[in-house]
């Protein structure tokens, strides 16, 4: 009888358990492995190995490996890279971490089987083998079984072929392992190391020897005691996933899937967050399970389906209940949420980083490792999205409570930064968190419409508005100024506060003024008046006469507008006629201090510099606008100074001062740009291109020119973006 060496080794294996270690072992090892440096694989192995990886017959290849078949791939050339070096590093340890279904297991295999390749490819020619040339490779996964220390021992030692190991009591076999991994240098990847629980495997990970090297992939961060480098895999890039959609489609035939346009294509990229499993999974669903396009990518958003239970499941039952509420929280927010508000939403105490720390460690919550608190990010993968939002319907009053926290962290947030206290920074930190204040709205004005106790929800309405309108106003989100503020009208005339209903009426109608919309401004000003007549205050019926005075100068019924805006001037500058906070909305900026108030003042002097300069009283026009500048100037007001300036410099250029004019514009669009008030901007960027085009420097005028229609049209400011269209058609 022919034995081949497998056998001998478990003979001699069996004859060293027989007689108790009477035999020698280092003879019997010896003789074994010189026997085995001689051997080839046979030529049927060989054609079995390139038959099931892909790679063509290597006979003479002396390594050893049991490496699944080769995986379909797409993409991640940059991580490949990465991988790979780390590979050939000298460093004994590289994990491989990531989120459930992107693809780790994947990228793991592929780049094993590259660098299997390579070592196959130098042990068959003349050349000198790859640095870091290994001469086996082990591949032993933990999913779907209960992996212990003795099953990765038992598959290191068949693959390698020694199962006469494989006999001994754990401890001795643990020790002849590691004798046998600093003999023959060989990649042990131990894939789906999230699911071990026997923590004897990653001692003896960090046990291997330095010659050989370990490759793990893992849902779940962790520190190592012995030196490792982390390769973190995140969602496939657009083109990567739309490519992979494709592939798969053509592969399995699905004809609709193939047709589809880009954005379809996108539209199901982005619903399974760029995840390779979840993409195999709808396509899948859809050849085999009878499902359409739409009713598959609907099964993504609403996390129906088996796969989320794959994904997901084993993670959600092993935290803590601190863990589990952060999770919770997180989905009520519309993108990245910062550290403060997460924590704040929660509300799980001293728990929190520990909850956090758990949660980032699992996967399920990915940060920007912000080097603050204020600028550190936090968001879900789309699809840990749809589970925890489909969690969360099973804890509605838990749910309804962290929306009410948010909304009162966010309200805090916005009036902390209402006033310009903490300058313009303090207004881009308020622009990170626009997406979330107006999902948060969204939910509040849902909300109140339904529920009887709806008192609560429509102050929280009202109060944003207050809060945050003056931010969306100056940052060019107009838009979203009059969608909230139509819903503080609401939730006001709901509680009868007239008051606060006249302005919001007031500043929609602001809005719909600097957008050329006469006839609806002068609707909005007329419900404002409506509202402020049942106050019977002088203030607030001011403020109604403000935007009244407005609409009559683009009415070019310029003598009643210098009329009402001059009593206007005349009632808010009276001593006693309202508080500060009264005079101050009559201003669609901010000044911090205690004269910021003065604010309000100013804008009505500049509204008649408008008024003087649109009548072609450009002298008379000046007169006003040094004093609004003065006025800014005075309280340090940046914004306002200008918008001072902007005018300023129309009425200048009226008066054939060009110089004055351009140096008026110049600094308006520096000051303008330091604080980021779009509609400032566009009007000094029209100013410079008229008086570079007055100049004949049609380039700048274009420059300019450009610039300007860009933030117009961003606004929606009609009769600005007319002006600019006739010079740019003109040059």
């Amino acid at each position: 009888m022919t034995l081949d060496w497998p056998q001998v080794g478990a003979i001699a294996g069996a004859i060293v358990v027989a007689v108790g270690g009477v035999a020698s072992v280092v003879q019997i090892l010896r003789y074994i492995d010189d026997k085995r440096s001689k051997r080839s694989p046979s030529k049927d192995r060989a054609e079995l190995v390139a038959e099931s990886s892909g790679r063509g017959s290597l006979p003479n290849s002396s390594l050893v490996e049991n490496l699944p078949p080769r995986p379909f791939f797409v993409g991640r050339i940059d991580k490949q890279a990465e991988l790979m070096a780390a590979l050939r590093s000298t460093c004994p340890l590289v994990v491989v971490e990531g989120p459930a279904g992107i693809g780790k297991t994947t990228l793991a295999l592929h780049v094993a089987l590259r660098c299997l390749a390579e070592d196959e490819a130098g042990a068959t020619t003349s050349q000198s083998p790859n640095k870091g040339a290994f001469e086996a490779y082990v591949w032993a996964t933990a999913k779907a079984s209960v992996f212990t220390l003795d099953s990765l021992l038992d598959t290191i030692c068949h693959t390698l072929d020694y199962p006469y190991i494989q006999q001994f009591e754990s401890t001795k076999k643990y020790d002849e392992v590691l004798k046998l991994l600093r003999k023959v240098r060989a990649l042990i990847v131990l894939d789906n190391f999230e699911t071990v629980n026997d923590e004897r495997v990653a001692r003896f990970i960090e046990a291997v020897p330095d010659r050989s090297k370990v490759l793990v992939t893992t849902r779940h961060q962790r520190e190592w005691s012995k030196p490792y480098i982390a390769v973190g895999l995140s969602k496939l890039v657009r083109d990567e996933g739309t490519a992979l959609i494709q592939d798969e489609a053509r592969r399995l035939g699905i004809a609709a899937v193939t047709q589809l346009s880009d954005d379809s294509l996108f539209a199901l990229y982005e619903a399974t967050g760029g995840s390779p499993l979840a993409i195999k999974w709808a396509l899948g669903q859809i050849k085999q399970g009878g499902q359409t396009y739409s009713s598959a990518l609907s099964a993504l958003r609403n996390a129906q389906g088996d796969i989320f239970e794959t994904m997901f499941a084993s993670s959600w039952q092993i935290l803590g209940e601190s863990s589990r509420q952060v999770l919770l929280a997180a989905p009520i927010f519309a993108a990245t949420v910062s550290r403060l508000a997460l924590e704040a939403t929660a509300r799980v105490g001293d728990s929190f980083d520990g909850a956090l720390g758990e949660l980032i460690r699992l996967w399920l919550v990915e940060s920007n490792g912000g080097s603050s608190l204020s600028d550190h990010r936090l968001s879900l993968h789309p699809l840990t999205f749809s589970f925890v939002s489909r969690e969360s319907f099973k804890f509605p009053q838990l749910e309804s409570e962290m929306r009410l926290r948010a909304a009162e962290y966010y309200l805090q947030f916005c009036n902390d930064r209402r006033y310009f206290q903490r300058g313009p920074q303090g207004y881009d930190e308020l622009e990170g968190e626009v997406d979330n204040i107006s999902k948060l709205v969204d939910w509040i004005d849902a909300k109140w419409r339904v529920d009887e106790a709806f008192s609560t929800h429509c102050r929280l309405i009202i109060n944003f508005s207050n809060a945050i309108n003056v931010f969306f106003w100056s940052r060019g989100y107009w838009a979203e100024r009059v969608n909230l503020c139509m819903r503080a009208l609401d939730a006001s005339v709901k509680l009868e506060s007239w008051a606060s209903a006249g302005r919001q009426a007031y500043f929609i109608g602001i809005v719909r003024f600097w957008q050329g919309a006469i006839e609806e401004s002068e609707h909005w000003a007329s419900k404002s008046k409506e509202y402020m007549a049942r106050t019977n205050k002088p203030i607030h019926l001011a403020l109604t006469d403000h935007l009244l005075g407005l609409i009559r100068i683009q009415q070019g019924d310029y003598t009643s507008a210098a009329a009402i805006l001059e009593q206007v001037l005349t009632t808010v500058s009276k001593p006693g006629v309202g508080s500060p906070e009264e005079i101050r909305i009559f201003a669609d900026w901010r000044c911090p201090g205690p004269d910021g108030y003065q604010v309000g003042i100013a804008s009505i002097v500049q509204d008649l510099g408008i008024n003087a300069y649109k009548n072609g009283e450009f002298a008379t026009a000046v007169n006003w606008l040094d004093k609004s500048t003065a006025l800014a100037e005075g309280i340090d007001d940046v914004e306002g100074l200008a918008r001072s300036l902007s005018h300023r410099g129309h009425a200048l250029f009226g008066l054939g001062r060009i110089e004055d004019a351009r140096a008026s514009y110049e600094r308006g669009l520096e000051l303008a740009t330091q604080v980021q008030r779009k509609s400032t901007m566009g009007r000094c960027n029209q100013g410079l291109a008229d008086v570079a085009a007055h100049e004949g420097r049609m380039s700048d005028a274009g420059r300019y020119g450009r610039a300007a229609l860009n933030l117009f049209e961003r606004l929606g400011m009609r009769q600005e973006i007319a002006h600019v269209q006739d010079l740019l058609s003109a040059i």
